[in-house]
């Protein structure tokens, strides 16, 4: 199996490369690269695809890393180089680019991806028990971050940045990847920051059946939050790092009954890892049949609309 990656900054070096190289499947992992910088550490070729005889090279899978606002133009770049590809959140960061439903036109020939590492780790497995087997009286999720350096491309309009594309896709995703029912959005809002030109982040109150609560907030703040917690007619559950993880974590949540404390451990992952083995395995749907996928983008831009 032939991998390209086309992105290769931190994320790419720390978190997609190490889960790669631990397929045996993987003969070769090239990159897309432009600034003639090499690891001598990986047994990577190092590739320009500005080259005319790359033009032509064929991949099993294509990994698009890049910043949000270059995605869409990597995948036109590169689609004639693989029938799959695995693409980073947020996927879209311009509205136009979801209204034209893409993926049922021009590419509905490919199988095209989201990066959304969570949702195969051992953890969700964990909360998607809860959701069937315990009533529901309400959950809510946060994912803020501090301040980023001032050069970070999420304060740049121009460069597809703001915290809700960013950051505000996780907790929504959660939210339609476990509800499949009519509900009604009570409250939202997304922040601005005179000082920057983007979103800093926003909140949302979701209500469905039986006066059921999700409530979600995401974006800039004072603290790091990273968790779920959902409360039922037997337990209070809580999830630490839901989203995302270090490399070392132990996976673990909190459930506390009747004033009494469980502390169930589930382990340590490497979730990139598992994501993709799932997606080579083609044990997942892909964007183009992923309802949830498309409602979370739908709400997203919405809100973004609406502020």
């Amino acid at each position: 199996m032939k991998i390209l990656i086309s992105g290769y900054g931190a994320h790419a070096k720390k978190r997609i490369i190490p889960a790669l190289i631990k397929f045996k499947e993987i003969d070769a992992i090239d990159i897309v690269l432009r600034d003639g910088i090499k690891n001598k550490d990986l047994n990577i070729e190092y590739i320009d695809f500005n080259l005319s005889e790359n033009k032509n090279r064929l991949y099993d899978y294509i990994i698009i890393s890049s910043p949000p606002y270059a995605h869409m133009q990597n995948l036109e770049d590169l689609i004639n180089n693989s029938s799959n590809f695995i693409i980073e959140k947020p996927i879209f960061n311009k509205l136009e680019n979801l209204t034209e439903d893409i993926f049922n036109t021009k590419y509905k020939e490919k199988n095209i991806y989201e990066s959304l590492m969570y949702l195969y780790h051992p953890i969700w497995i964990e909360v998607k028990k809860i959701f069937e087997k315990e009533k529901i009286l309400e959950f809510s999720s946060s994912f803020t971050i501090p301040s980023l350096e001032a050069t970070n491309y999420r304060y740049k309009k121009e460069k597809g940045g703001g915290f809700t594309l960013d950051l505000g896709i996780y907790p929504v995703s959660l939210f339609y990847n476990l509800i499949d029912a009519d509900f009604n959005i009570k409250n939202s809002s997304i922040q601005y920051h005179e000082n920057h030109e983007v979103d800093i982040g926003g909140s949302l109150e979701i209500e469905y059946g039986d006066s059921i609560s999700y409530k979600a907030n995401w974006g800039l703040s004072e603290k790091y939050t990273n968790y779920l917690e959902i409360k039922t007619t037997k337990s209070v559950y809580n999830f630490p790092f839901i989203f995302t993880k270090s490399e070392d974590f132990e996976s673990y949540f909190i459930k506390t009954s009747d004033g009494e404390e469980e502390k169930i451990d589930v382990g340590n992952f490497d979730q990139f890892y598992i994501m993709y083995k799932n997606i080579f395995q083609q044990n997942t749907n892909n964007i183009k049949n992923n309802i949830p996928a498309k409602k979370t983008y739908n709400l997203l831009f919405d809100l973004l609309i609406e502020s």
